[in-house]
C-alpha cells in the first residue's frame, strides 16, 4: 500500500520596497504538488529548498520577514553574535579591571612601606623630642634653683646694705652731734680742716703754725680726702716732703703716701724742690723756702 500524503504548501512572505516607502506583501510557494510522493527522499529535497530559499533571502539582505525555520535560525545568529560581542567586552573590562586593580595594590603598598618608614622616623623624632624636653626641664629647674637662690642672696645684700648705711648714718651723727669742729674749721668725717688762704709762709712757718693750733700740715689718707680738700681748697702746703731722702716722698707723721696724685711731670725737684703742696687738685713739689698758703688738720677727740 502506498502512502500518499496531501500537497505540502511552504508560503513565504515577503515585502517589497516600493518607491513611495511602502511595503507590499509577497507569496512564495515551495516545490511540491498533489502527484507528489511524501518519501523520505521527497521531503529532504523540500527541506533543502526550504533552507536554501531561507540562506538566500538572508544573505541577499532583502529585509524580509520569513516564517519557519528560517527566521528561528536568524534569531539565534543574531542572539549569539550579540552574546559573544557582550562576553569579549566583558573579558576586555575584566582584563582592564584586573590590571588596574594590580597597579592600585601595588600603588597602595608602596604608600604603605612610605607610611610606615615615615612613622618610624617619627617615632624616633618624637622620642628624641622627648629626651630633650627632660633635659630642658632638668635645666630650667636647676636655673630656677639658682635665681632663688640668688635672690635669697640678694635680699639678703640689701638687707646688710641697709643696716650698713644706718649705721653710717648713725656714726655721722655721733660725729657731728658730739665732736664739731671749732670755728673757721671746716669737718669731714672725724677730721678737722682750717684752710689759711690769707697769708702766705714757708713750708716749715706753715708747719709750726699748724703745730700752735693743736694741728699739723694736712696728711691725706684716702682718695675721699683727697677729693674733699680739693673741692674746698685750690692751693696751699700739705705735710708731704723729702727733705731726709730724696726722690723718698714722706708725710709729716712718718707714714708713706698710701694715694698719689702727682700732676704730670712732678716731682721734678727743679731748683731744690722738698716739699709739696696741692695746686689745682693736683701733688706738685716746690722749693721749701717759698711762700705759700698752708692747709692744717687734725682729727676729733
Amino acid at each position: 500500500m502506498q502512502n500518499q500524503t496531501l500537497p505540502r504548501k511552504v508560503t513565504l512572505f515577503s515585502q517589497v520596497k516600493r518607491s513611495k516607502g511602502t511595503w507590499t506583501p509577497v507569496i512564495r510557494r515551495t516545490a511540491g504538488g498533489p502527484d507528489e510522493k511524501t518519501t523520505g527522499r521527497g521531503n529532504h529535497r523540500v527541506e533543502g529548498q526550504q533552507q536554501s530559499i531561507c540562506l538566500s533571502d538572508c544573505l541577499t539582505h532583502n529585509f524580509k520577514t520569513v516564517s519557519g525555520s528560517c527566521g528561528k535560525m536568524n534569531v539565534v545568529k543574531v542572539a549569539a553574535a550579540f552574546l559573544m560581542l557582550l562576553c569579549l567586552l566583558l573579558l576586555a573590562a575584566l582584563i582592564g579591571l584586573g590590571v588596574q586593580y594590580i597597579q592600585d595594590q601595588t600603588s597602595c603598598r608602596r604608600k604603605a612601606s612610605q607610611m610606615w618608614m615615615n612613622n618610624v622616623n617619627l617615632t624616633a623624632d618624637g622620642q628624641e623630642l622627648l629626651r630633650s624636653n627632660s633635659k630642658m626641664k632638668d635645666i630650667i629647674h636647676n636655673l630656677s634653683q639658682k635665681i632663688t637662690r640668688l635672690q635669697t642672696d640678694r635680699n639678703k645684700l640689701k638687707a646688710n646694705n641697709s643696716e650698713l648705711m644706718r649705721d653710717r648714718e648713725d656714726f655721722k651723727k655721733q660725729v657731728f652731734e658730739n665732736a664739731r669742729c671749732s670755728a673757721n674749721w671746716t669737718q669731714f668725717g672725724n677730721v678737722c680742716y682750717l684752710y689759711m688762704k690769707s697769708l702766705e709762709k714757708t713750708w716749715n712757718e706753715s708747719r709750726d703754725d699748724c703745730v700752735s693750733r693743736g694741728a699739723q700740715l694736712a696728711v691725706i689718707s684716702s682718695e675721699d680726702e683727697m677729693t674733699f680738700i680739693s673741692a674746698f681748697f685750690s692751693r696751699g702746703w700739705i705735710g708731704l716732703t723729702d727733705v731726709e731722702t730724696e726722690n723718698v716722698w714722706k708725710w709729716i707723721d712718718g707714714t708713706s703716701p698710701k694715694t698719689k696724685h702727682w700732676r704730670v711731670g712732678q716731682p721734678d725737684n727743679y731748683a731744690n724742690e722738698d716739699c709739696a703742696e696741692i695746686n689745682e687738685k693736683e701733688w706738685n713739689d716746690l722749693s721749701c723756702s717759698s711762700p705759700n698758703h698752708w692747709i692744717c688738720n687734725k682729727k676729733l677727740p
